[in-house]
């Protein structure tokens, strides 16, 4: 849970398709948008104001297309208080946007990301219908390789030389999907847990309804956009850790 804890920094919404249904009028729907539908996701954060940081870590990973005109996602977002909060606590030295690496940009804005647009309802459940307690996300193993600390690659003659030199080395560990953490409504009483049960593993106190990513609170749910959908996190307090290349923090 703790390596999810920079995903926790940020205010965070989830954008999506938006539900259909079939009519025999279709003639009264054309050209008509609904007035609960926002403008795709590019559009909507931008006209929010306090997005900003949000709006350059798309266009610096090359996604801007992909928010304003093609794909469909789920995207959990983070509000520019969140990122101000980040850059004042954190423990890797981040102490502005210019600090973030490209390989930082690319975990933060895919590790929010999931494909296809869907409700917080529809992501309860697995694609067989299962109620679903972690779920993968946009984030690829390549999208950025982990720095390990001499003292911390495996004690054998393999990595002898390089424990000897004292050096930090790139290591592409292996392929496992990172996953998000779903305490939300339906998964709590699919999966039976209750109250205490989350308080108990996150140390942070549930009111009916909620719904958190480990132990972060959404704030906006379902801020329905053309081809997405959108969720808002808040971020609980807390301090960052080191974890190899990549630095989440809280």
């Amino acid at each position: 849970m703790k390596f999810y804890k920079l995903l926790a920094l940020l205010s965070v919404g989830v954008a999506g398709a938006f539900p259909t249904a079939c009519t025999d009028k279709y003639e009264d729907m054309e050209n008509h948008m609904p007035s609960w539908l926002n403008s795709n996701i590019y559009d909507y954060l931008s006209g929010r104001g306090d997005c900003t940081y949000y709006i350059r870590l798309i266009d610096d990973c090359g996604y801007t297309d992909a928010m304003k005109v093609s794909g469909s996602n789920t995207l959990f977002f983070s509000n520019d208080a969140s990122f101000e909060r980040f850059f004042q606590t954190n423990e890797m030295g981040y102490r502005s946007y210019e600090d973030l690496p490209y390989s930082f940009k690319m975990m933060l804005l895919k590790l929010g990301t999931i494909p296809y647009s869907q409700l917080l309802e529809r992501l309860s459940l697995s694609d067989r219908g299962q109620v679903t307690f972690r779920r993968t996300t946009d984030f690829e193993v390549e999208d950025t390789i982990p720095v390990v600390d001499a003292e911390d690659l495996p004690d054998s003659k393999y990595f002898a030389p390089y424990r000897r030199a004292g050096k930090p080395i790139k290591l592409l560990s292996d392929a496992t999907k990172w996953t998000l953490v779903q305490f939300f409504p339906d998964v709590m009483s699919g999966k039976h847990i209750t109250d205490d049960d989350f308080s108990f593993v996150t140390g942070i106190p549930r009111e009916a309804d909620d719904a958190s990513l480990f132990a972060n609170k959404i704030i906006q749910k379902d801020i329905v956009c053309q081809k997405r959908v959108f969720a808002r996190v808040g971020r609980r307090a807390g301090s960052a850790r080191k974890h190899g290349g990549l630095y989440p923090g809280k």
